[in-house]
C-alpha cells in the first residue's frame, strides 16, 4: 500500500486544524461557563 507524502500530510493537516477547532471551541465554553458563574455571583 503506497500512500503518497502529500496525502498523508493533506490528511494530518486536516485532522491538525480539526482538533485546534475542537480544542478552541471546549476553551471557549469553559470560559463563558465561569463567565456566566460570576454573572450569578453578583446578582
Amino acid at each position: 500500500m503506497d500512500i503518497n507524502l502529500w496525502a498523508f500530510l493533506s490528511i494530518c493537516v486536516i485532522f491538525g486544524v480539526g482538533f485546534a477547532m475542537l480544542v478552541l471551541y471546549l476553551n471557549h465554553k469553559k470560559e463563558m461557563k465561569k463567565l456566566e458563574i460570576e454573572a450569578l455571583k453578583y446578582k
